[in-house]
């Protein structure tokens, strides 16, 4: 059993689903729920970042850096809780990328499948500006983000899962632009999650490629 805090909703390729992941409130470690959740129960049952969820299951014995999968049979939806969203962020915070994946200097947006780290999916903060979407010069409904880690080490072009901004871009992706730096403009601090994708390979590239899965600021 684990009742987490959801922190991250996104985007996944495979059509009617959505990707959830959150941190357990007792031990802090990271769960990915398994099976996925559709878009239909994402609304039907309000959930979001903050929402507590109490899942009956365990560990699905995952290789890394997807050990966070976790197989369940009951998923009971609680409330929206942004003071315990904020304090659970606050305590799994990573000093930067590199040093939260832990594989030593990341060359570009690719983690070599050689050196896979231990988990898929680490938290930072870093100021406001220190973030901002563009717009993915290749496909017109999709944008791309730019992140300066707090050891000033600029990751950019990474792809944007999160799913309110995703979908966002779909429907308007210049307006999504703008919605997106205003809104981490406001803030003095925000809190992001970097995540990695399971393993692919790009321009000869084999490996576990960065990608935003949520910005947060309170």
């Amino acid at each position: 059993m684990a009742t987490i805090i959801v922190t991250d909703l996104t985007h996944f390729n495979r059509p009617n689903t959505v990707c959830i992941a959150g941190i357990d409130i007792d031990n802090h470690n990271c769960v990915r729920p398994l099976p996925y959740f559709t878009p239909q129960q994402v609304q039907q049952h309000n959930i979001q970042p903050g929402v507590r969820i109490i899942l009956d299951g365990n560990f699905a014995g995952a290789q890394p850096p997807h050990c966070e999968d976790f197989n369940y049979n009951r998923a009971r939806i609680g409330e929206y809780s942004p003071q315990q969203f904020q304090e659970i962020l606050e305590n799994i915070l990573s000093p930067n990328i590199e040093a939260g994946f832990g594989v030593g200097e990341i060359d570009g947006k690719c983690i070599n499948y050689e050196n896979p780290p231990a988990h898929s999916i680490i938290t930072i903060a870093i100021s406001g500006r220190g973030i901002r979407a563009v717009a993915d010069e290749y496909t017109d409904t999709k944008i791309k983000i730019h992140i300066i880690d707090n050891d000033a080490k600029e990751y950019s072009f990474l792809p944007c899962a999160q799913l309110v901004w995703h979908n966002a871009a779909e429907n308007d992706r210049a307006m999504a632009i703008r919605d997106f730096n205003n809104y981490s403009r406001q803030f003095g601090q925000v809190y992001v999650r970097v995540g990695v994708g399971r393993r692919h390979a790009v321009a000869g590239r084999d490996g576990f490629w960065l990608q935003l899965n949520g910005v947060y600021g309170f």
